[in-house]
């Protein structure tokens, strides 16, 4: 058993190269174990300056820039909602002016879908690009 005076020591001497918690905690394991090691490796490593600022930070989504419309109704969004009361959706939004088209449906059967972009095409023309 290892002393209590001893323990933030052997921790220092795992985290040696700042690798991480999962690290540290795998080159302690197979030599000590002391009650509450887990939580002081954890402790020990956020409150690490060197581990903070040259951590790995969280992926984040690259940044995806859509060509911008020009000109209403070239570009369209669609997608699909839904009520709290169970009546499905498709919503149509022109991407230049932000204007929305909301048809009932009821399903997102392929016939259903073609059906409201027919009838909303036929009023206001057909666009040059349809996204979902």
């Amino acid at each position: 058993m290892l002393p209590s005076n001893l323990w933030d020591r052997v921790i220092d001497l795992a985290h040696q190269g700042h690798q991480g918690v999962a690290k540290t905690k795998e080159r302690l394991r197979p030599k000590v174990w002391f009650a509450g090691m887990d939580g002081l490796v954890e402790d020990k490593i956020r409150s690490c300056h060197s581990c903070a600022i040259t951590g790995e930070d969280p992926p984040c989504a690259p940044v995806v820039t859509e060509r911008a419309c020009e000109t209403p109704w070239t570009c369209l969004s669609m997608d699909f909602g839904s009520f709290p009361d169970g009546r499905l959706t498709a919503v149509l939004m022109d991407n230049h002016t932000k204007f929305p088209i909301v048809e009932l449906i009821d399903s997102t059967a392929f016939s259903n879908v073609k059906r409201v972009l027919d009838k909303v095409f036929t009023l206001m023309g057909t666009p040059e690009e349809l996204k979902n």
